[in-house]
């Protein structure tokens, strides 16, 4: 008797892990501090400004009349596709397949995540984690009044049973490079 009770605890733990798996969308993450000119409290002996920049992001996202929403960056980094849990998504979303590492970036007077339900902050983030990595290359110490833009470039009915829209979000801002003083 209990080699079969020891026999079904095993089986029901096989049955409950493999039905269960956590899914995760694979990640990278960058903060910058964004400030004002004024807030530095330097002269211009202090610092140089480098040329402005700019990066982007377009993220397309198809919404199924099944309420399920696939989610892919225009440049093929990664994807993912949330399924709703109950009654028409009123219990959220589920991962159900992802590819890729979405690489995000934040300001740091903002929250460090992003809600994969809400393309906008996924555009905006990647954007930032663009805009943060080329200041970076470029030697910065940080980035200055950084003016981020999001517009939904358009949306196509490919047909009855799902919609596709398109969010674009752009970031501009000037990096910064301190000066070394002392020796």
């Amino acid at each position: 008797m209990k080699k079969i009770l020891i026999g079904l605890f095993v089986i029901a733990l096989a049955a409950m892990t493999s039905c269960s798996s956590v899914r995760v969308v694979p990640q990278a993450k960058s903060t910058v501090n964004a400030v004002n000119l004024s807030e530095l409290r330097l002269t211009n002996q202090d610092y140089s400004v480098l040329n402005t920049i700019s990066a982007d992001a377009t993220i397309s996202v198809t919404y199924h009349s099944d309420n399920t929403i696939e989610v892919r960056d225009v440049d093929n980094t990664f994807s993912y596709k949330l399924k709703p849990m109950g009654k028409k998504g009123d219990g959220g979303y589920m991962l159900e397949n992802t590819d890729g590492v979405i690489r995000v970036g934040f300001l740091s007077n903002v929250s460090g995540s992003v809600d994969l339900t809400v393309p906008e902050d996924v555009a905006r983030a990647v954007s930032l984690y663009r805009i943060i990595s080329m200041s970076q290359e470029m030697g910065a110490d940080g980035l200055i009044e950084p003016v981020i833009s999001t517009n939904i470039e358009g949306s196509s009915r490919s047909s009855l049973n799902y919609l596709t829209v398109v969010y674009k979000t752009t970031v501009s801002a000037k990096p910064i490079k301190l000066k070394v003083t002392g020796k």
